[in-house]
């Protein structure tokens, strides 16, 4: 973002969270949102499918890694913290849901 604003480079494909301030200060101009919904924080904003790419959709997926067989404590408070973080009202206001966030499962410890 600070390379846009900045005038480094032309464009760029960020994360709502993060370029939502800059767009409603108007220090960038964004051309739609890559989710197939609009954004609640940003409700004029279209998505791309709607301003000319119809199947055009693009998600951020997030991972959260440990060191290899951690123990299960540590498995057991990361998966208790991030049900919390996802359920709680500031991160759904952040995010500007409207989205479904599942509960976190990170028991079977798959690679």
């Amino acid at each position: 973002m600070r390379d846009l604003i900045a005038g480094r480079i032309s464009f760029t494909f960020n994360p709502s969270l993060t370029a939502t301030a800059q767009v409603k200060s108007g220090a960038v101009r964004a051309f739609g949102v890559s989710a197939p919904d609009c954004l609640s924080t940003i409700p004029d904003l279209p998505t791309i499918s709607e301003v000319g790419l119809p199947d055009f959709v693009s998600q951020t997926r997030n991972t959260i890694a440990a060191q290899v067989d951690p123990p299960d404590e540590l498995v057991a408070e990361l998966n208790a913290a991030e049900n919390e973080i996802v359920q709680s009202e500031a991160i759904r206001t952040q995010l500007g849901c409207g989205l479904i966030l599942r509960q976190a499962r990170c028991g079977s410890r798959r690679a």
